[in-house]
């Protein structure tokens, strides 16, 4: 690979010694920023992923959890609505300067705020990586001298948040009888299917638990005048209510501060690991052959749970498994309990993330500074399902995937103020290395005759950046700052590539002009504008009918905010505009309001403060997705496409609203064809608010999602081997069974999707101490997921998935929404 030369001598000088990507100094979290969140604002109760600390608190930034209360979350995240149309939406996470690929490396107790950069003009210094935004986690770091130790201990239990949706034995059997009577042959022929086996059984409790969860943190830290370090060590035991969705964790980090040369150098060095074990056995993924005789489909264990016959016993007088005879695939008829008990699912996860920072004063104003660091991530897994003495289905399957970054960085930096005006300039070059090495080794024996398979890869990418910024103020009024960064990468793909970032952020501190210098009530005012072109030239896969495309990503952001009342009220507005454009063509927008308002109505004995979040987009597609825009004029992303249902003729057959509105039983199905919603809220938003008196606290946070519809595939099933069915069966036109598989084209499974969750409540004592070895101590308790309105059918609207790329179906394989309740302890020594 041949060497990669930067565009200064300055940046040629300092390029020689470090590896990495970019990663300017996070600037001090300012409380009233809508984008930083810190400890005391987090969402409370058992947090699984450092991400759900802030979901629903930052306008603009998205993030659904599609797998509910599950100890191994599946997390789907977005920023600023859909801007793509191939690529991840994962934003690059950056802990202490560090750019990482996930944050699951940090342990939640240690994390002191998290910043989300959202602007492209923000995230230009980032190049490639920063495209969807960045996630700036800082840790807990106290400079003091004195020896302290801190600790936070939690356990939990949960409950399901909701009845099952699917019938009880009771119920199956008035369906039962319904069938037999019904007027319907496809019914008729469905009953006949539902064979009464005499048992009682609530599947989803057989496969559920109930088990105590918990979660510890232990710190130690202190220093000297000139050292500092910090040593914290957590550990997770989680039981999800599904069998065999457990997580065990183990993790630490280190950190030693030096200063030298009268403070004008200051060393950090850092060490942060983790290992965790886990097990999703009930997302057992499916396989199949050609063969309806020998194949076999492994079902999600949920979805078992949900369809298996009620009246099936678990296990039969002699010991054996109960099964559905009548039903599902004779190789493969278990039972979920069965089921469960065949699958052994083993993950191991370890991450490691070391680095080496290093900034020099030279002389006043002018600094050096220098990161190298290392990140490290393998994961190995494996599943085994079947039956020990290999009769009928068996399979083992082992993956292994490591993954390994080398950054590093140098910056030299020059900042000067002159009377009224300061100035600063900023070079840098850095370089990335990732390495990427996966093998997957097939072991699959069906009806005893055993198969082989090994598949691997390996990919290596490097690149290397160069960036420069400038900035100028005057009179603290008038700011402005702008720069480019260069990024030169070399995919596996061996076809090289340079991207080029160029950005402007300007701002006006309006109140500081002589006019509002009279306005005592009014604390600050600011103008804010921002804009970046994002060159991307990644090639695109076939479903862009583009050859050879220059792909130009356009944002401007415009926003102002408003602080009050020494602070007492802070407003802030943001409205963006961002475009994607394919070979000078356009091919998506995406617009949007982003609104903050942080209060403090109350402040003395009692203290009450609250905060707003608000994010409203839409977008356009200009792009002729599926034939689409033949028929519709720039159709929205997320869009549901079908025909509006009319109900039935008097002949039991189904009608449909024509283009001209008239009713009709024929299709055309171009001129008919219809949106009948989408899949993409309108708007998202979270309200938390927090009392405090003496010595108790109360805090309690809203979130919910307004203005989409969801296409629910559950709701109702149609009549087949699936011999257990929700309840609202029971109230549906039985016409609607018989001709499901016509009605699925249209509005019929369309449903609101709109919803309200209380997230997170807690109630929270300081326990009044005297001097003594305990400083301070706190005790808790927590409610995640406390209620949750809605008036869609399904369990979990936030599980249909809510980009708007796969927009809105759900299906009822979701992981149960469950209730938790916390006890928790925080002391300091």
């Amino acid at each position: 690979m041949k060497s990669i030369a930067c565009s200064t001598a300055v940046i040629i000088l300092f390029s020689i010694t470090l590896v990495a990507q970019t990663t300017p100094e996070p600037e001090k979290p300012d409380s009233l920023s809508p984008n930083v969140i810190k400890a005391d604002d987090f969402n409370k109760g058992a947090i699984a992923s450092p991400l759900l600390l802030i979901q629903g608190k930052v306008p603009g930034f998205v993030i659904n959890n599609l797998t509910g209360n599950s100890p191994v979350p599946d997390l789907q995240i977005q920023v600023r609505g859909p801007s793509t149309f191939y690529r991840s939406t994962e934003p690059l996470y950056v802990v202490d300067g560090i750019p990482v690929r996930s944050p699951g490396v940090v342990s939640i107790e240690s994390i002191e705020s998290i910043r989300v950069l959202k602007n492209l003009s923000e995230t230009a210094p980032y190049g490639f990586l920063g495209d969807n935004g960045v996630v700036l986690i800082s840790t807990k770091r106290d400079p003091s001298d004195r020896f302290r130790v801190r600790l936070s201990s939690y356990g939990y239990l949960e409950s399901f948040a909701q009845k099952s949706r699917y019938m009880t034995t009771d119920e199956w059997r008035i369906l039962k009888q319904d069938w037999t009577s019904s007027p319907y042959p496809k019914l008729n022929a469905a009953a006949e299917r539902l064979i009464d086996y005499g048992a009682n059984t609530d599947w989803r409790r057989e496969i559920s638990q109930q088990k105590f969860s918990q979660a510890h943190y232990l710190e130690f830290s202190g220093g000297s005048k000139n050292t500092y370090f910090s040593a914290g060590f957590d550990f997770d035991d989680r039981y999800g209510i599904i069998q065999k969705t457990d997580q065990r964790m183990f993790g630490g980090q280190i950190l030693l501060s030096q200063y030298a040369l009268k403070k004008r150098l200051k060393i950090d060095l850092s060490v942060a690991g983790k290992r965790r074990n886990y097990s999703n056995a009930y997302n057992y993924p499916p396989l199949t052959t050609t063969s309806d005789e020998t194949g076999a489909i492994a079902f999600n264990i949920i979805s078992r749970a949900n369809y298996y016959n009620p009246t099936v016993p678990v296990y039969l007088e002699d010991g054996s498994f109960g099964k559905d005879s009548a039903n599902w695939t004779p190789v493969f008829n278990y039972n979920p309990v069965q089921q469960m008990n065949n699958i052994n699912d083993n993950r191991e996860q370890s991450d490691v993330l070391s680095s080496l920072q290093l900034d020099y004063e030279i002389i006043d104003g002018l600094r050096v500074r220098g990161l190298i660091s290392y990140n490290r991530s393998e994961l190995n897994s494996s599943m085994i399902f079947g039956e020990k003495n290999g009769v009928g289905f068996y399979d083992y399957r082992l993956d292994s995937i490591l993954a390994t970054e080398i950054r590093g960085l140098t910056e030299l930096s020059y900042a000067k103020s002159l009377g009224q005006h300061a100035f600063g300039l900023a070079l840098s070059c850095s370089n990335l290395r990732y390495t990427r090495t996966s093998f997957s080794l097939d072991t699959v024996r069906m009806m005893g005759l055993p198969g082989n398979s090994y598949s691997g890869s390996h990919i290596a990418d490097l690149k290397s950046g160069a960036a420069l910024n400038a900035n100028y103020a005057f009179r603290g009024r008038y700011l402005l700052s702008s720069g480019i960064f260069r990024e030169h990468y070399f995919p596996s793909s061996e076809v090289e590539g340079v991207r080029y970032y160029p950005y402007l952020d300007v701002r006006w501190v309006i109140s500081k002009e002589k006019i509002f210098s009279s306005m005592r009530r009014l604390t600050e005012l600011t103008f804010r504008y921002g804009y970046a072109i994002r060159d991307l030239t990644d090639p695109i896969p076939p479903l862009l009918p583009f050859e050879n495309p220059k792909i130009l990503i356009k944002e401007s952001n415009i926003g102002f905010d408003l602080h009050l009342f020494e602070n007492r009220l802070s407003i802030a507005l943001n409205n963006f505009y961002k475009n994607t454009a394919v070979n000078e063509d356009d091919v998506l927008s995406s617009n949007g309001w982003e609104i903050y308002i942080k209060g403090y109505p109350v402040m003395g004995p009692l203290n009450w403060s609250f905060t707003l979040s608000m994010t409203m987009h839409s977008n356009k597609s200009f792009m002729n997705i599926n034939n689409l825009r033949s028929v519709f004029k720039d159709p929205m992303i997320g869009n549901h496409y079908g025909y509006q249902f009319a109900g039935y003729s008097d002949i039991d057959q189904p009608l449909y609203i024509a283009a001209n509105g008239d009713t009709t039983a024929t299709l055309d199905y171009s001129d008919d064809l219809k949106i009948l919603g989408n899949g993409y809220p309108g708007s998202f938003i979270g309200f938390s608010s927090t009392f405090s008196f003496r010595n108790f606290d109360f805090s309690f946070f809203l979130r919910g999602a307004l203005g989409f519809e969801i296409e629910n595939h559950t709701h109702p099933f149609q009549p087949s081997e699936k011999t257990n069915y929700q309840r609202s069966v029971l109230s549906v036109d039985p016409r609607d069974l018989v001709y499901f598989e016509l009605l699925k084209q249209t509005d019929y499974t369309i449903e609101k999707g709109d919803y309200l969750n209380i997230d997170n409540i807690s109630l929270g004592y300081n326990i009044p101490l005297k001097k003594g070895v305990v400083r301070s101590a706190r005790i808790y308790i927590a409610c995640n997921h406390l209620a949750l309105f809605t008036k869609f059918s399904g369990e979990n609207p936030e599980a249909a998935g809510l980009t708007g790329m796969y927009p809105g179906y759900y299906y009822g394989e979701v992981y149960p929404l469950t209730r938790t309740f916390v006890l928790g302890l925080k002391a300091e020594l």
